[in-house]
């Protein structure tokens, strides 16, 4: 599904951290029923006037939770997929955490405790998935419908492109009781997957090198590492992400609950505003849209528009369909 943000500003949350399961396991169509069931509840339980009709503020809030429940919907579905039989354990309770470290040495680390890229040996390919994920472009896997997917498109660019410009690349999976090593240079592997031994945790960790051959400079600027991170902890409210400089020994923390109206407020800075922050959200043909806006006393305006977490600094014709429809409804 295509996810578009616009901040001024149009933009998906899809929040999966604070969603927790049940204490008991469950299955996933349990967990998903159960919550849908609690949701529906809520919107019962709206008031409204005597005569049945709902005042233009209860309509608003209705019409609030429901799409908000479109978006929870998907997530549920989402964290309910975890193990390949259905089921959701109370280890699983805990709230996805994502660290990168700047190294002393020029490399970059990133890790999370994810369930971990699959391992799984691809039928076709006959190598690891974890190995076709990382040199092949929109590589997609053909396992069990209970397995790990490869997302193909776009999805499928991100890791092996930094594998293909890094001098060398460290992967260390936890997944499916084990631990596994696999080292690249220059986006080739060294040895296939291997499995170093038993593991209780999940997770993906990557360490990679920069071309120095490709690249004019390999020396990661930290601020402008700190302005991307803090712009994903905006567009996915509830995310923590920790980055850690060793280089200095500092460390920063990135995390936010609010989400656009966090980010329009945070943009807002010293500026007096003259409305409170508009936000809504909406779902159409399978593309979800958020916005977050508000007028202030400044004579510029700062439009921010994201589709999949990525920047849109020339807009798109998303932007360009909602600045027409916000000058017909006003």
């Amino acid at each position: 599904m295509k996810k578009i943000f616009l901040i001024l500003f149009i933009s998906v949350v899809a929040s999966t951290a604070s969603l927790a399961a049940e204490k008991k396991s469950i299955t996933k169509k349990e967990f998903i029923d159960s919550n849908i069931k609690k949701l529906e509840q809520q919107f019962n339980a709206i008031d409204s006037n005597k005569d049945g009709k709902m005042t233009p503020a209860e309509e608003r809030a209705y019409v609030q939770r429901v799409q908000k429940a479109r978006l929870l919907r998907r997530n549920l579905a989402i964290l309910a997929d975890i193990n390949k039989d259905g089921k959701i354990s109370k280890d699983e309770e805990k709230k996805l955490l994502t660290k990168m470290d700047v190294n002393k040495d020029g490399s970059v680390t990133v890790k999370d405790n994810g369930r971990g890229v699959p391992v799984d040996v691809h039928k076709d390919e006959g190598i690891s998935a974890a190995e076709l994920i990382l040199t092949t472009l929109h590589s997609g896997g053909k396992f069990d419908d209970n397995s790990y997917k490869v997302s193909g498109g776009l999805h499928g660019v991100g890791v092996s492109v930094v594998n293909a410009l890094s001098d060398r690349l460290i992967l260390k999976v936890c997944r499916d009781g084990g631990e596994y090593f696999q080292e690249y240079k220059h986006g080739a592997p060294l040895a296939k997957l291997k499995k170093l031994g038993p593991s209780e945790e999940t997770g993906t960790e990557i360490t990679f090198y920069p071309s120095s051959t490709t690249f004019s400079s390999v020396t990661f600027e930290i601020n402008r590492i700190h302005k991307r991170i803090q712009e994903l902890s905006f567009l996915n409210a509830g995310v923590s992400i920790t980055v850690e400089d060793e280089r200095t020994g500092k460390s920063k923390k990135f995390k936010n609950s609010g989400g656009l109206s966090s980010y329009v407020t945070y943009l807002k800075g010293t500026k007096k505003h003259v409305t409170e922050i508009f936000e809504c959200s909406g779902t159409e043909n399978d593309v979800g849209v958020e916005i977050a806006l508000q007028w202030t006393d400044s004579y510029t305006e700062n439009v921010l528009v994201y589709t999949n977490n990525i920047p849109q600094k020339d807009g798109g014709t998303h932007l360009a369909g909602f600045r027409g429809s916000l000058t017909r409804v006003l």
